[in-house]
Parts: structure tokens; sequence; C-alpha cells
């Protein structure tokens, strides 16, 4: 070994010694549990409530620091903070300041073993963060990056994991910036990613953070396995929900005017959506934009009933903003099983539980929808007064698609002012109220031909042989002119008019929603010796006199049964009594002797 070498190794033995002797003088001379009350004063001078209740030890590698065991905190809107074991590290050159001034630690690095923090915001369930573990390293207050790192930690049961570069500038006991960058953000399925920064000095936040791709179906899951009381329901696409990202810029004041712009993917539809808030003036706007929308696969699958949640979107820009709201959708096409909507648009104003759908248009079945209408969710049940119009609808597709039916075919008009409420379909259906009118032109009623049901019923009450006549299997009708209303879960009939030929029909009835049946009567009335000019004769007793009909059917699919219009025995009996008595009348009030006129004689 060379002389160098050996001088080497001696140099450093005594320097290692020299470390040493430092090391167990302060461990010797300074007694940190001493110090508590001093450190927890100058936490209280800082807004900070802290109580250490475990002792205090020295650490000395790798660095210099401090082990603190069971601390309590209480900070503005935390609370019940707890720290199971705190481990405070700093420079070695800082050592000889911690005797002049023990409340200033030159902080470098802070290790969190099993943490809890409580945060209350009045008005909203508290946050738990629980079995949180966390480094920070490089720690600086004077605008440096330091390094973030919470290895684990559990949110409301949830598993939770970040890392970020921060850095925090305070001067004179101010904060001047905070900035928070590289952020890698795990909370369970989820990964977020971004950065922001604030500026207290103008009280702004500014940022963006976008979200990887992932599974919202197997985020739901994985939360309803924790709260079990959570449900819902499966879709009618299985894979639906299965591909989300978010991304997000924003430009946040507290005290002012902020902005966020937001891309929303969801199965590779993508939502463009703006948002603008006005503190100073209470008021804030929502946009949404999209191509295409494939509602139908986030419906509720089979027979599952569609709750009022479903409304629960559109409300949440209002219950977490307490000024004026407005929101703006618009889509040029939604999907649906069987047919589109077209050129979706909507305008929602409201505040707190009540708002307001000033504009809704809707290009569907070849016709057109517009409504407006008012939805109140401050009580149990959503409640909602709705009036639609509709202008040039195909009935025929509406039905066939909508109601599984193809009963009736021709093009709607409809206006109505109906109230409704309840939790579900059926509660609306049930609690249902209003009226309205509507127009069916160049109306086609397929099951039956109502001319040759006249002509077959004419012949009978005559008793004569049913004219062979040709008639089509459907009616072709005289535009239908309608006024309607709901009460009891019942859609009422008030009264109907349209015509066939000659034949003028008047109709009354009610449908039961719930049940999807129908009872109408149908009176009719022949003006002239035959049905049509191509129809049948009718006697001349039944000629201006009402026809009455009984129609009863369903449009429940899984309960089919053929619809079915037979003449009212009743009404047909006193029709047929009248008549008779009309005849005897003729006969006896006839010209010529009455005598003769009853005993026929000549």
């Amino acid at each position: 070994m060379s002389t160098i070498t050996k001088w080497i190794l001696r140099a450093v033995g005594f320097l290692a010694s020299c470390i040493l002797i430092v090391i167990l003088g302060f461990a010797l001379l300074v007694d940190p549990n001493n110090y508590a009350s001093d450190l927890e004063l100058a936490a209280q001078q800082n807004g900070l409530a802290l109580k250490i209740e475990g002792d205090i030890n020295w650490s000395f590698f790798p660095r210099p620091g401090l082990s603190f065991q069971n601390i309590n905190f209480d900070y503005a809107q935390f609370d019940q903070g707890f720290v199971e074991t705190l481990v405070v590290s700093f420079n070695w050159i800082a050592l000889p300041n911690l005797l002049l001034e023990p409340q200033n630690l030159p902080l470098t690095s802070l290790n969190i073993q099993n943490g809890r923090v409580r945060h209350m915001n009045p008005g909203l369930p508290p946050i738990v963060l629980d079995n949180l573990n966390a480094s920070i390293r490089n720690f600086s207050l004077d605008g440096k990056f330091f390094d973030l790192d919470i290895k684990s930690a559990n949110l409301a049961g949830l598993p939770l994991g970040v890392k970020a570069n921060i850095s925090v500038d305070i001067v004179q006991q101010e904060m001047n910036s905070f900035a928070a960058k590289n952020i890698i953000l795990r909370a369970d399925r989820v990964t977020i990613e971004g950065e922001f920064e604030v500026d207290p000095t103008k009280t702004e936040i500014m940022g963006n953070l976008k979200t990887q791709k992932f599974s919202l179906k197997n985020q739901i899951q994985s939360i309803q396995q924790r709260f079990p009381f959570l449900t819902f329901p499966s879709l009618k696409n299985d894979k639906a929900l299965t591909e989300v990202s978010i991304s997000t810029d924003f430009s946040i004041n507290p005290l002012g005017y902020s902005r966020y712009t937001h891309e929303l993917l969801i199965d590779g539809q993508v939502f463009d959506i703006q948002v603008e808030a006005d503190q100073t003036t209470g008021k804030m706007s929502t946009s949404i934009d999209s191509d295409r929308f494939r509602l139908n696969d986030y419906l509720p699958n089979g027979s599952a009933q569609t709750n009022a949640s479903i409304l629960t979107p559109l409300a949440l820009p209002f219950i977490f903003w307490q000024g004026q709201s407005e929101i703006n959708i618009s889509v040029n096409e939604i999907v649906m099983q069987g047919y589109r909507v077209s050129n979706f648009y909507t305008q929602v104003f409201g505040a707190g539980d009540v708002l307001q759908i000033t504009t809704l248009n809707a290009d569907i079945f070849d016709g057109q929808l517009n409504a407006s209408a008012i939805v109140d969710l401050s009580g149990e049940s959503p409640q909602i007064s709705l009036k639609p119009t509709i202008d040039n609808l195909d009935l025929g597709k509406a039905l066939a698609i909508l109601g599984e039916t193809n009963d009736l075919k021709g093009q709607l008009t409809l206006e109505a002012d109906v109230t409704a409420s309840g939790q579900n379909m059926d509660d609306f259906q049930q609690s249902i109220s209003g009226n309205g009118k509507l127009v069916i032109s160049d109306p086609i009623y397929e099951p039956l031909n109502i001319e040759e049901m006249v002509c077959n019923a004419a012949a009978l009450f005559d008793g004569t042989a049913s004219q062979a006549n040709a008639y089509p299997p459907e009616t072709e009708l005289d535009t239908i002119i309608s006024s309607f209303s709901f009460n009891s879960g019942n859609l009422n009939i008030d009264r109907t008019d349209t015509a066939v030929g000659n034949i003028k029909m008047n109709v009354q009835g009610k449908i039961n929603m719930l049940q999807q049946s129908y009872g109408i009567n149908v009176n009719m009335l022949v003006n002239s010796s035959k049905t049509s000019p191509n129809g049948c004769k009718v006697n001349r007793r039944f000629q201006n006199q009402i026809l009455p009909f009984e129609c009863i059917g369903n449009l429940n699919s899984n309960k089919p049964m053929a619809p079915s219009c037979v003449p009212d025995k009743n009404k047909i009996k006193q029709i047929m009594r009248n008549s008779v008595i009309q005849g005897i009348g003729n006969k006896i009030l006839g010209d010529g002797n009455i005598l003769k006129n009853i005993f026929g004689g000549q």
C-alpha cells in the first residue's frame, strides 16, 4: 500500500470520527422532545393546530432529521388529521441553526407513514384519505421544484397514488406562487396526467389535465363492490362505457371569471364541452356539442325501468352553481333503436332545483319536434310541465318502431300541454294530466275496412244479403281532427271527427297507457243512399241514423289481441224499434183513408 493511499484512508477515518463525534454531540446535548411545545407554537402561528403526542427522536442517516410519532393536526377545513410517523430531514449544513432557531427547520424531505386526513366542506359529505404513505424530496419553499410521491392511500375505500413535481414560493410568510407539473394521479382504475399553476395574487388557477382511456363500466363495478347500496342498471350495449377519456384546459378564478374547455370521449364519440362562469354576475353558461351519439346503447337493458336519475346529468351544473345557469346542447344525430333523431338542439335555463327548457328542437320520423318544459327537482319526485308540438311526423314509421304496431298511418300534427311527476316511467304515466289536439292528414287504418263493416252491419240490420263489393283490407280516411286529455294513467279521446266516403264518424274513448289497451266508441252516420260512389246501398231507415260501434284492442306486443269493432246491441235495438214505429207512423199517416192505411185496403 502506497504512502498516499495510507494518508487518504487515515484522513477519511479521521473525518468519519469527527462526524460521529458531532452526531453524538447533537444527540447528547440536544433533546428534541424539549422543543415540542416550540414546534406546536410555531405551527399555531401559521394557522396549524398541532399536537405531538409521541416521541421525537434524532435520525442521522441517510440525512440528518427528526422522527415524530403520533401527530394530530387541524388546519382550516382539514379535520382530525393524524400521522403515525413523520420523518423530517434537512441538510448537514443547517444543523447549527437548530440550536438558534428550532422553530425554523430548513427541511429537505418529509416521509409520512400511515397518515389520515379528513376534509370537511359545509354542504358536502366529508372526504376521508387514510392509509396515507408519502414522501417529499428536495423540499423547498423558494420556488424550486421538489418531488411529491404519495405511494399509497385510500380515498373513500378506493386506492390512490400521486407523483408530481411541486413548486412553492413563499415570501414573508405569504404564498407567492404554487405549481405542479408532471402529475400522474392513479385513482383505482383511472390515471390522470397534467399540470397546473396557482397565482395567489390574482386568485387564478390555470392548467390542463387528461385521463388515459379507461373502462368506466369496470370502474363503476369496482365502486359497487365497496358500496353495495349504489346501483347501476345494465345497459343495452354490453360494451357501452368501456372506452372513456377526458381532457380539460381550465382557467379558474374563484372570485371572478372562469373558463373550462373539455373534450369527452365515450366509446369513440366526441363531446366538446365549453363552460364559462362569472362569480361577479352569478351566471354560468355551458355548451355541449357532438356530431353523433348512440343514445340507445346507454339505456337500461331489458325490462329495467328508466329511473328519474337519468335527469341527474342535466341537473349537475345547477346543483353545483348557486346562481343562474344556461346549458345549450347540440347533437347532429342521436341514434336510437330503429330510428334516428337529427339536428337536436335544446336550451335550458335554471337556478337551484328548477330547470326551464325554453327550446327543444329535433327532426324525427320525417317531421319536426318542438317543445318547452319546466322541470322541478326540489321535491322527492321530479315534476315536469311539458308543451310539445309536432309537425308532419310520419305516424306509420313512429308507431311501427315505438308502438310496435302498423294499425295507423298518416302525417301527424300535434300540440299539447301536460304535467307529470314521479320516479320512473310508470309514475309519470300514472300522474300525467293535461290536454291537447291533433290532426292526422292522409290517414290509413290498416286492421279493417270501415266501409265494409258498415255495409255488413246495415245488411244484418236490414235482413238482406251483404252486397258482394270488393273492398280493400284497409280504410283510407278523411283528415282526422281530435282533441284529447290525460288523467289517472289514461289517454282520453274526448272527440275525434273523420269520414270515409259518405260515412261520417265521431270517436270517443280512452287508452290505458300502463296496460296499453284501449276501448273506443265509434258513432257512424251515413248521410246518403250509398256509403260511397262504389260502396253499398243503405236502407232509408239507416240513413242519417247514428250507427254505434264498440272497438277494443291493445298495443302491447307481449299480449297481442286482434282489434274488434262490433255494433252496440242496445243502441241498435233502439234504432230498430224507432224504425218500426216510424214505419207504422208512415203507414198510418200516409195519403188516403186512414182506415184503409191501417187495414191495408185500397
